[in-house]
């Protein structure tokens, strides 16, 4: 599996020492991390070559496209206090599905995620037409919803999904 870590417009900014942090988290889940935008972050990684404007459904295509055949585990940059048990738990809840995805108090949070990579194709053509939503790569796609109740068993839905500055 492939971990990527999206730093693109639209995310809030993050330190050096988060961006560690999560290169961290995903490496014990995933076998190689990208970090795709975020060259202001100061990050000794060398992030995947996209534009900031490309939006976060251009930066996720551009993710899947590195999958191969395998799935794709995704976390925003600016996601505030990122567990390292709930990705564990969406990693393997995986199975039979296209997209798993936590729900919060105010929706799902698609950009602490997992994509299989038969949805690079999609988010590659949505993301050419100028989309830069992430539901519309969710609307056609078999998607496994974990409840609040079942993010909970976490920590709080709210704090673990909530983004900003860091």
């Amino acid at each position: 599996m492939l971990g990527a870590i999206i730093a693109v417009e639209g995310t809030a900014s993050v330190s050096a020492g988060h961006i560690e942090l999560l290169t961290k988290m995903l490496a014990t889940l995933t076998d190689e991390v990208l970090l795709l935008g975020g060259t202001e972050v100061g990050s000794e990684h060398q992030p995947v070559a996209v534009p900031r404007r490309i939006g976060e459904l251009g930066a996720v295509a551009a993710a899947l496209s590195h999958a191969g055949a395998d799935h794709l585990l995704v976390i925003a940059a600016d996601i505030r206090h990122p567990s390292l048990d709930l990705l564990r738990y969406l990693s393997m809840v995986r199975a039979g599905h296209e997209a798993v995805v936590p729900e919060g108090p105010d929706g799902v949070q698609p950009l602490l995620a997992v994509y299989h990579a038969r949805l690079a194709g999609r988010a590659q053509a949505l993301a050419s037409t100028g989309e830069r939503e992430m539901q519309a790569l969710l609307e056609d796609a078999r998607v496994r919803r974990v409840g609040v109740d079942e993010v909970a068993k976490f920590g709080s839905p709210r704090t673990l999904l909530e983004r900003g500055p860091i």
